[in-house]
């Protein structure tokens, strides 16, 4: 099973969470808030806040970016999958440095 291991915010009491496939589809249904069955930018966001983004709202829009295939700015239910995909492979990965 995939997992990724994110660093949040300096005052959370375990400075490394570990998220699985399941784990990330939960925090993301969780912040459907209005129950329509997708996601907004907004409810994006707030999900990336949760699960430690240093940048919640850039991820959210990147995210949205590739995961929206219909173009119409949400992530549908059709989508849900491509964006779990994207976040468990992408998502808390450093960047390396040159030396």
């Amino acid at each position: 099973m995939s997992r990724i291991e994110l660093s949040t915010k300096n005052d959370h009491p375990n400075p490394a969470v570990t998220y699985t496939r399941d784990d990330l589809v939960g925090v993301f249904n969780r912040h459907d808030k209005n129950k329509d069955g997708r996601l907004s930018i907004s409810e994006l966001k707030e999900a990336f806040e949760q699960i430690g983004s240093r940048w919640p709202l850039m991820r959210a829009f990147l995210e949205l970016l590739h995961s929206d295939e219909n173009h119409n700015g949400f992530i549908d239910k059709e989508e849900f999958g491509k964006l779990i995909d994207h976040v468990l492979k992408n998502f808390g990965k450093k960047k390396k440095t040159m030396s």
